[in-house]
């Protein structure tokens, strides 16, 4: 399924902006998604007597193209020299569709000639598919042209190409790259941006090249370091991709369903592949058995009223089965996505947790933060302290979890995603709350270690008020909104992890704020106490009984 969008133009390089600084929120925009195969842009090659400004302007049409037909139709505006060596997949620099590229020429000089391209630029794809946010920054680029054959050429671009939001999207899918935790029970998503054309053999590459650098210390790579694919990637027939590998053969059974899971998840996303056969250095490994990975309950909501906790049935508090129900003052409540047996609390500075079920426990856990727990997939309830976090047990032991980098930066709020891998981090900072994503280190048993690989979540200019994981891959942000004509408030901001992010309207200004598995779930607490959740489109006022209402995690 792709986006169907506009073609727009590309091109390259960046002369004086060779970074591009993250901003403003993005604003959503309107898509028809159709049910037929991934759209394919195609351009024609130069026309005979182009002018330079022509010239650079067909070539970025044909760039736009270019994931369609390997860049083909745009060498061709290259001199011969340029068109062997040009490698436009180092780097693509991403420009507001809203805009248009300023294409300005210079003076000729007998058969050489300057070109000026500029372009709005939001955001920036690696060699590796990883894309980078940005807004309101400026893309920059200088051509030069030369006389071959008596035809303007472009010489020697540099090994990059922009493209229109609308035309990358047209050509390119956000998927992941799944390896296995380091817990072994779970795989963990690496997005990155791929062309929809060959995107099975991008899949296996990329899953051959290994995690980015920001996760990479949480996770573990089942495929062994040294393998090699063959030339012509991946064979898919009748739905079936036939996989084959030469590396070293994995001796345990737990390694050879590893790499099989691992692989048959990552090309599931191609909507080409219903069944993967593998074979390692000629030995089939077909049938390992997958693992089935945790099972997660994201939708359940568990309210909190004057004298329970419990989950939401007819807008009515079901109460757990607890050895100790909250009391009043009680606020922010938690509950596992794994099990409801497991909750936890705020009251009068400490951190209450109840676990029910065969073994009960009760933990009281003193406590001074503002944020909201969040409690894993491994029972450990998570909280911000001073310039980290903690990570506390229902038998009352407590971790210390240092965060990278932290030590001189309050931590005002810790969310820790399903597959327990990341974490959503909000700092203070000079503008507001700032947003940071970090890896989980954990040991072999789940225990935390520390938070490291800390990358930003997103710059926005008003600050960050709260954040929550939907799921694995994706967060919702709600920011100051810095709006005379609206009185400021707040916004949510809906985003995909390593991709873009929509705006979504709120009724309130947001206190604090907690998802299920999409945007479509959400609830906050307003600044007057109010509670609202919001299912599908649209937003419902919940009764003054309830005093908070949030999601598993």
């Amino acid at each position: 399924m792709k986006r169907l969008l506009a073609l727009a133009l590309a091109l390259l390089l960046l002369t004086g902006c060779t970074s591009l600084p993250d901003a403003s929120a993005p604003q959503p925009f309107d898509v028809s998604i159709p049910d037929s195969a991934p759209i394919q842009l195609a351009a024609d090659g130069p026309s005979p007597d182009s002018d330079p400004s022509t010239l650079v302007t067909d070539f970025l049409l044909a760039c736009a193209a270019g994931a369609n037909d390997d860049f083909a139709t745009a060498r061709l505006f290259l001199t011969s020299g340029s068109a062997q060596e040009w490698n436009p997949a180092e780097q693509v620099l991403i420009y507001d569709t809203a805009t248009r590229p300023l294409v300005k020429s210079g003076a000729e000089d007998g058969d050489r000639v300057s070109v000026t391209v500029s372009a709005q630029g939001v955001a920036s794809v690696d060699a590796n598919g990883i894309l980078t946010r940005s807004t309101d920054s400026q893309i920059t680029a200088s051509l030069a042209l030369v006389k071959e054959n008596g035809q303007w050429r472009i010489d020697a671009p540099e090994n990059a190409y922009i493209i229109s939001q609308a035309s990358f999207s047209a050509s390119y899918e956000l998927t992941n790259l799944y390896f296995p935790a380091t817990t072994g029970d779970a795989l963990v998503p690496d997005p990155r941006w791929y062309p929809s054309r060959r995107l099975s053999t991008h899949l296996l590459k990329g899953l051959v090249g290994g995690p980015e650098k920001g996760i990479s210390q949480a996770v573990t790579n089942a495929i062994p370091g040294g393998t090699t694919i063959p030339s012509q990637g991946i064979e898919v027939r009748e739905g079936v991709a036939s996989v084959s590998l030469e590396a070293p053969v994995p001796e345990s059974s737990t390694a050879r369903s590893l790499l099989h899971w691992q692989i048959a998840r990552t090309l599931a996303q191609d909507a080409s592949i219903s069944a993967v056969e593998l074979k390692v250095s000629g030995i089939d490994l077909s049938d390992s058995p997958l693992p089935e990975g945790p099972a997660f309950s994201l939708d359940t909501r568990v309210g909190l009223n004057e004298s329970a906790i419990g989950t939401i049935s007819a807008m009515t508090v079901v109460p757990l089965n607890l050895a100790e129900q909250p009391l009043e003052g009680a606020g922010s409540p938690a509950m596992s996505p794994v099990t409801h047996d497991l909750v936890a609390w705020r009251h009068e500075g400490e951190l209450r947790i109840e676990k029910g079920g065969a073994e009960p426990e009760s933990a009281r856990v003193a406590h001074q933060s503002s944020g909201a727990p969040s409690i894993d997939r491994f029972g450990y309830v998570w909280a911000a302290a001073s310039a980290g976090a903690i990570a506390a047990r229902s038998d009352g032991s407590v971790i210390e979890v240092p965060v990278e980098g932290g030590e001189d930066v309050p931590v005002r709020s810790v969310a820790i995603s399903p597959d327990g891998a990341r974490a959503l981090i909000v700092r203070e900072g000079e503008e507001g709350g700032a947003l940071w994503i970090g890896a989980v280190l954990r040991d072999t048993e789940g225990a935390p270690r520390s938070i490291v690989g800390l990358e930003s979540g997103g710059s926005y200019a008003t600050g960050v008020i709260d954040a929550a994981w939907t799921d694995g891959t994706s967060f919702v942000v709600a920011v100051a909104r810095a709006d005379e004509a609206r009185g400021g408030g707040s916004g949510l901001i809906d985003v995909d992890l390593g991709g873009f992010g929509s705006a979504i309207s709120t009724p309130e200004d947001i206190v604090s704020l907690s998802a299920g598995s999409s945007a479509m779930n959400l609830c906050m607490l307003d600044s007057r106490g109010g509670v609202h959740c919001r299912s599908g489109a649209l937003w419902q006022d919940v009764p003054a009984t309830f005093k908070e209402i949030r999601f598993p995690g």
